[in-house]
């Protein structure tokens, strides 16, 4: 979670290759942990982060994942997972 939260905080410093860099990696460690909650919230920042096509999948991705667990505002959920940027 450490390298998600570091993300975070290199895109708040203006670091978006490093904010990728760590979410990528926050998302596959979460991913690992079972924390596949979290997981879906750095993946959906990370695909907003990216742009383009495969930022399109991950945020589709994610928010498909977050509706099948009966998430309704995914949006929602992303900004309390992962914080207000």
């Amino acid at each position: 979670q450490r390298t998600a939260v570091e993300g975070t905080s290199w895109q708040l410093e203006g670091q978006p290759e490093r904010a990728v860099a760590a979410w990528r990696e926050g998302a596959r460690q979460l991913e690992t942990t079972g924390q596949l909650l979290q997981a879906a919230g750095v993946r959906h920042r990370l695909g907003r982060a990216l742009g383009g096509d495969e930022g399109a999948a991950l945020v589709q991705a994610a928010e498909a994942w977050m509706k099948g667990q009966g998430v309704v505002d995914p949006e929602g959920m992303v900004r309390m997972v992962m914080g207000t940027p």
